[in-house]
């Protein structure tokens, strides 16, 4: 019997989403508790307790999380195969949970879809994926604009700044429906882009990015790895770490960001962290190309174990310093 994929990639993502938000919801009230009150103990004030409830509840937080999806992650998946049924009945209630539980339930299966490609049979817009909250975004940037035309005509200033939210808005959706008729919304779909069409996935990724980024975000995109470019430039050749490695994996991290910018958070950290030592290993051929360490710090002679070997050695009267006799 074949395994059921589509069963499988939905329960698990389900799992994954309902108990990382469960385990990290419960992690957090009982760090925030226990900081709160280990704080009092030992005589803090309610500014110093109320710091130590934050750092116990975000460090709690964080491992509820991790352990709770890895529990329903696995919970997901051994249902899936051994009870298909209670597993397709689990995953639908988590699904369409209202609220924060149906949130991280559609949340798990992004990053299940972003790190295997699996997409579920209703598509991804059914789990907030892909296009999908870009082109919400232009609905309302478009419906908005109606309404101010029609309740404020004559206000241009208003009319003016809702027409450019609906035009910025509709850029941004156009790029992210390029990168999800692409297959560029998960990590398989994002090689194999860029497999068959490298400068055009990468152009759309970038076109993702600007479009769909705020401007500060903008100048950080660009600005951030351009100066770390700079800065290594500038700095003197490292033996060890030639330039070209550095620069290559600063370029290579740049274009996974971008690449996957459509992507779920899971997809995008594993192909940056993936892309970059492999840049930096195509940087370290340009290095041998181009002598980058080749110039090496000449090796000092071993210094001698100031061990001298007496010789006997005859001097002359006058060598000595004695006077001749006269």
């Amino acid at each position: 019997m074949a395994a059921p994929w589509q069963l499988i990639g939905r329960s698990v993502g389900a799992g994954l989403g309902a108990g990382a938000g469960i385990g990290g919801a419960l992690g957090a009230l009982h760090g925030a508790v226990s900081g709160y009150r280990d704080a009092r103990e030992q005589g803090h004030g309610v500014g110093g307790a109320a710091l130590g409830a934050l750092g116990g509840g975000v460090r709690e937080g964080a491992m509820g999380a991790a352990l709770g999806g890895g529990a329903g992650m696995l919970a997901g998946g051994g249902a899936a195969l051994a009870r298909p049924e209670l597993a397709a009945r689990a995953a639908g209630a988590i699904e369409g949970a209202p609220g924060a539980l149906g949130s991280f339930g559609r949340f798990g299966q992004r990053q299940v879809h972003g790190l295997t490609g699996w997409t579920p049979e209703e598509g991804l817009s059914s789990i907030r994926g892909g296009a999908f909250g870009a082109r919400s975004t232009a609905e309302a940037a478009h419906k908005n604009m109606y309404d101010v035309i029609g309740q404020n005509p004559n206000d241009q200033k208003a009319v003016g700044t809702a027409i450019k939210s609906y035009a910025h808005a509709g850029r941004a959706a156009r790029a992210a429906q390029e990168l999800e008729d692409r297959g560029m919304t998960s990590l398989p779909g994002t090689v194999k882009a860029i497999a068959r069409d490298p400068r055009g996935a990468l152009a759309a990724g970038f076109k993702d990015q600007w479009h769909g980024a705020h401007p500060a975000m903008r100048a950080a995109m660009i600005g951030l790895p351009a100066l770390d470019i700079a800065k290594t430039i500038a700095e003197p050749e490292d033996p060890e770490h030639g330039k070209g490695s550095r620069i290559g994996g600063s370029l290579a991290g740049l274009a996974a960001g971008a690449a996957l910018g459509g992507a779920p958070l899971a997809a995008q950290a594993v192909g940056t962290l993936a892309a970059v030592p492999v840049g930096s290993l195509l940087g370290k051929g340009v290095d041998k190309l181009r002598g980058g360490l080749v110039h090496r710090k000449p090796e000092l002679e071993p210094p001698d174990n100031q061990q001298h070997v007496p010789t006997e050695r005859e001097l002359s009267p006058a060598a000595a310093g004695v006077l001749p006799e006269v």
